[in-house]
C-alpha cells in the first residue's frame, strides 16, 4: 500500500473543465474555484433537491492535509446557499469537520463527520481501517450502492458520510466526488432539514382543526322576515338558548325560523333580551327544538388562531348553510368590545352565525361582513363577536 502522505503539487490552471481533479496545497486553497450550483428542479413530480456544480479548473491537491475536506465542505456549502438557502441552517456546519483519509495506488477514500462548533480535525487513516473499509466497499462506489452495504452504514448520517474513488496516476475525478457528496446531502441532511423546516412551520402556523358542518347544521336556524325578506342566522347554545344579532331582529314583526332541510315548517320566534351596543340578541323559537346545542369557547383567540364562520348567506331553498375555515386575523373594537376581525368572509344572510374554535366550540358570534362573495374582498371588515360577550347582555347565565 502506497504512503498515504503524498507530497503536494502544483495547482493546475488552464485545462478543459469535466476531466479531472488532484488534491492541493492548502495554501491554494483559496484559488480553487467551484463554478455554479443548478437551480432547483421544479417538476411537480420531483422533489425538491440540491443539484451538483460544475469545476471551471481540474486541481490537485494532497490528501494528507484536510484541503480535499474543506472542498467538500465548501461545495457543499454552496451547493445548500445556492439551492435551499432557506434551509441553510439545517444542514450541517460544513466548516468544522473530523475527517480521515487512506489511499493507495488505485482508491482514495475518505470518512467524514461535520460538527458543530470547534476547528477541523482530521489525519490519515491507519492502515488496516483504510484495508477493511475498501474491502467493504469492493466495487461500489455510489453513494446509494455504498450505503447499501450493512457494515458501512455507520458511517453514514446526517452529518457524516464516507467517499470511494478511483485513482490513476495520482489523479482522482472531482466531479464524482461531488455527485456523491450532492447525492449524501439530498438523502439524510434533506430528510432532516425539512422535517426541522416542517416543524418550524407547524408551530408558526397550527395544524388545521377538522370541522364537521353537519354537527353545526343540526343547530343553526334560519331566520327571515316574510315581509321584508331579511335574512339572519341563530343558533343554539348551551347555558344561553338561541343566539343571533340584534340587527337582524331589529323592529321585525313577522319573522320567523326554520332548518335549512326543512323550510316550510316555520316557528314564530319571540325576543328574549338584546343589546343594540353589542349586537346580540337572545330570542326563543316557539316550538323549535335542538337536540345537539352548539358548546362555548371563551378561550383567548390571537391572531393567526384557526376559526370556521358558519350560516346562511343569501339563503335560498336547498341552500344547506355554509362553514368557511379562515384565521383571526386582527381585533378592533367597538362598544367597548374587542372583535376578531378574520380573513373568512363573512356574507348577508350568516349574520348571528356561529364562529367556531379550533377545538370546535364556539368562539364568537359572525356580525359584519359584504353583501355577497363577489364583494367579499371590497371590506376589511369581516368581524365577529366574541362569545364572551354574552356575558354582558346575559350576566347570570354561566359557561
Amino acid at each position: 500500500m502506497a504512503s498515504a502522505c503524498r507530497r503536494s503539487t502544483e495547482h493546475v490552471k488552464g485545462e478543459p473543465p469535466g476531466r479531472v481533479a488532484k488534491l492541493v496545497d492548502a495554501r491554494d486553497l483559496k484559488s480553487l474555484d467551484f463554478g455554479h450550483v443548478g437551480s432547483i428542479p421544479t417538476a411537480p413530480t420531483t422533489q425538491t433537491q440540491i443539484r451538483g456544480a460544475a469545476m471551471v479548473y481540474p486541481y490537485k491537491v494532497d490528501v494528507a492535509v484536510p484541503n480535499f475536506a474543506f472542498a467538500l465542505g465548501k461545495a457543499g456549502a454552496d451547493a445548500v446557499e445556492q439551492s435551499l438557502p432557506h434551509l441553510h441552517s439545517d444542514f450541517p456546519q460544513f466548516e468544522n469537520f473530523n475527517y480521515s483519509v487512506g489511499m493507495d495506488d488505485d482508491v482514495v477514500l475518505i470518512t467524514i463527520e461535520f460538527k458543530v462548533g470547534g476547528i477541523p480535525t482530521g489525519g490519515t487513516m491507519k492502515p488496516d481501517e483504510f484495508n477493511q473499509l475498501k474491502a467493504l466497499a469492493g466495487e461500489r462506489r455510489t453513494f446509494a450502492a455504498l450505503k447499501s452495504v450493512e457494515a458501512l452504514q455507520s458511517k453514514f448520517g446526517c452529518n457524516k458520510f464516507m467517499l470511494v474513488l478511483d485513482a490513476q496516476n495520482e489523479e482522482i475525478d472531482w466531479h464524482i466526488a461531488q455527485r456523491e457528496l450532492i447525492n449524501w446531502l439530498n438523502d439524510e441532511p434533506l430528510a432532516r432539514a425539512n422535517k426541522l423546516n416542517a416543524a418550524r412551520v407547524e408551530a408558526a402556523v397550527p395544524r388545521p382543526p377538522q370541522y364537521s358542518l353537519g354537527r353545526v347544521q343540526s343547530a343553526m336556524w334560519v331566520l327571515e322576515c316574510e315581509d321584508t325578506f331579511v335574512q339572519g342566522t341563530a343558533f343554539d347554545l348551551t347555558d344561553f338558548g338561541v343566539v343571533t344579532n340584534e340587527h337582524v331582529v331589529r323592529g321585525v314583526i313577522a319573522m320567523k325560523a326554520f332548518r335549512a332541510d326543512k323550510p316550510t315548517v316555520k316557528h314564530p320566534i319571540k325576543i328574549l333580551t338584546l343589546n343594540p351596543a353589542l349586537d346580540l340578541a337572545i330570542i326563543q323559537i316557539d316550538g323549535g327544538h335542538s337536540p345537539a346545542p352548539l358548546v362555548a369557547d371563551e378561550s383567548d383567540m390571537p391572531p393567526m388562531s384557526h376559526i370556521a364562520v358558519c350560516g346562511f348567506p343569501n339563503f335560498r331553498l336547498g341552500d344547506s348553510g355554509v362553514l368557511t375555515p379562515g384565521f383571526v386575523i386582527g381585533t378592533r373594537p367597538h362598544s367597548g368590545v374587542r372583535r376578531l376581525m378574520t380573513n373568512a368572509p363573512i356574507i348577508a344572510g350568516m349574520s348571528g352565525g356561529p364562529v367556531l374554535g379550533p377545538k370546535g366550540g364556539v368562539v364568537g358570534v359572525c356580525v359584519t361582513g359584504a353583501g355577497n362573495y363577489g364583494d367579499a374582498s371590497s371590506t376589511e371588515d369581516h368581524s365577529v363577536i366574541p362569545i364572551s360577550a354574552l356575558h354582558i347582555l346575559c350576566p347570570r347565565a354561566t359557561s
